[in-house]
């Protein structure tokens, strides 16, 4: 089974910092923990890929919603942007 590093950019951590205690504890768990495993984390999770780019997937977390690339050659997630799901449709 394939293991991930995921890489979160700092603009990402800012924002997570700012959520609520319950919400960021969920993020971070997730981020952390299940989305190193990314084979059993798409069956288990809310995770979509994007139609337009190669590599680039969504992840329902809640009501929020975290952008993040996969990169299979070099076994790297990087998480991309967080956003609440009224920020995302506007």
């Amino acid at each position: 089974m394939k293991r991930y590093e995921v890489i979160v950019l700092s603009k990402v951590r800012k924002k997570v910092d700012k959520l609520p205690i319950f919400i960021k504890s969920k993020v971070l768990l997730v981020l952390k923990t299940k989305l190193k495993d990314f084979d059993i984390a798409l069956k288990t999770l809310d995770i979509k890929k994007l139609k337009w780019f190669e590599n680039r997937y969504r992840l329902r977390i809640w009501k929020y919603r975290v952008l993040f690339e996969k990169y299979e050659d070099k076994l790297i997630i990087l998480v991309i942007n967080i956003w609440s799901r009224w920020d995302v449709y506007k």
